[in-house]
């Protein structure tokens, strides 16, 4: 009689303590902090190191329009962010090594972005670039852009607004982005027409890498291929902090009682 109180006690316990791990675990709220924004690469002056025009510019439609960028997820911090903008850069001095001026327009899309996560290193993405993908890709928006040459470090917004880079867009869709699990951030951008302006870059920047596919003859180079750089980038997120229900709570509060009272018996 006494081994069957026992086990039936030890019972008790194990389903309180599932159930306050579920209570703990359960569905959470996410509960808005201050806008922050975050930097991946510097716009440094240009060299043939940091020489990129890809993938709004050197007719790269032509050829491979599918392009993807990760950066580090660490560098959102530990926690969940729901992200509201995406800045690209002008560069701050463009010529290449004859000289020769290549600033120019970006134009004149439309450019669909979308967002995902990646498990992959960011610098180490695959040339297979649904491979690349964690789950789904989620639309942030369609935009076209005016035929503005972009100055030194001029911002180019992708929010959903006008500016004088961004002519129109579809609106855009803010992305909740988690790095916890090793997860980085991932942009799909699929190009349906470029010129031959020049953008920020940045290689070896230790947070961020690229890779791009796709069909037909490519203006360079030839093949696809991925590497450690990418546009300079700026996103614009919130902080989520992840609070429980109600419900939760309650549950939670159910589940430490239930377990003092059979920690009690057990004890009599």
């Amino acid at each position: 009689m006494h081994l069957a109180l026992l086990a039936q006690n030890s019972q008790n316990e194990s389903v309180m303590i599932r159930v306050v791990r579920a209570a703990l675990l359960g569905t959470l709220v996410p509960a808005a902090l201050a806008a922050q924004s975050v930097q991946f690469g510097q716009v440094l002056e240009h060299t043939s190191a940091n020489n990129n025009c890809y993938p709004l510019n050197c007719g790269f439609s032509l050829g491979h329009p599918f392009y993807q960028q990760a950066y580090l997820g660490s560098v959102f911090g530990a926690g969940p962010v729901l992200i509201t903008g995406i800045t690209f850069f002008g560069p701050p001095l463009v010529e290449d090594i004859s000289n020769t001026v290549h600033r120019g327009p970006i134009g004149p899309g439309p450019v669909t972005v979308r967002i995902g996560t990646t498990t992959r290193t960011p610098w180490r993405l695959s040339t297979d670039l649904a491979s690349n993908i964690q789950g789904s890709l989620t639309d942030y928006g369609v935009f076209s852009f005016t035929n503005a040459i972009p100055a030194p470090s001029d911002a180019i917004t992708l929010n959903g607004g006008t500016n004088a880079f961004v002519s129109s867009s579809t609106g855009f869709t803010p992305f909740l982005f988690d790095p916890r699990g090793g997860r980085n951030l991932l942009l799909d951008i699929t190009v349906t027409s470029s010129a031959w302006g020049f953008l920020a870059s940045h290689f070896d920047s230790g947070v961020m890498g690229r890779a791009m596919n796709g069909p037909g003859p490519f203006v360079w180079p030839t093949q696809p291929w991925w590497d450690n750089g990418g546009l300079v980038t700026r996103f614009d997120y919130t902080p989520m902090r992840v609070v429980p229900e109600p419900g939760t709570i309650a549950l939670l509060a159910s589940g430490l009682v239930l377990l003092g009272a059979a920690v009690r018996r057990r004890s009599a």
